[in-house]
């Protein structure tokens, strides 16, 4: 087995380099960035990522026994979204019942919408 060097800061600034030039979380791009770092594996090169707050994990919506796709953390990244908040700034909201979220996402969107129609903004056209 190989002798796997600890982690130092020129490491983890080429770690943070590359992986910033490309996010891409998916298991072959970690096991890829593994190699360059003395073969570490992608649950390594992961839990590594997260430690230094620069991992982004694939949206992928997981379904629940309901049959709903969307998540808390999806409706609260939608209300980040509406308030131009930091990703990740409302994770307290996750507590908030699913039900309450979507009220506040729906009350954003319609308050946001009376605003630009006063405003003489028109929605474009999807």
């Amino acid at each position: 087995m190989a002798t796997i060097t600890p982690w130092n800061e020129k490491s983890e600034a080429k770690l943070a380099e590359l992986y910033k030039g490309k996010v891409d979380s998916t298991a072959e791009r970690l096991k890829e960035l593994g190699k360059q770092f003395d073969g570490r594996n992608e649950r390594q090169m992961r839990c590594k990522l997260v430690s230094m707050k620069i991992y982004e994990p694939l949206d992928t919506p997981a379904t629940s026994g309901s049959g709903s796709t969307e998540r808390k953390a999806d409706i609260r990244r939608a209300l980040e979204t509406l308030l131009s908040v930091k990703r990740d700034s409302l994770t307290s909201l996750d507590k908030g019942s699913k039900a309450e979220l979507l009220a506040a996402v729906e009350a954003l969107k319609a308050k946001n919408d009376k605003i630009n129609a006063d405003n003489g903004i028109k929605e474009p056209q999807a």
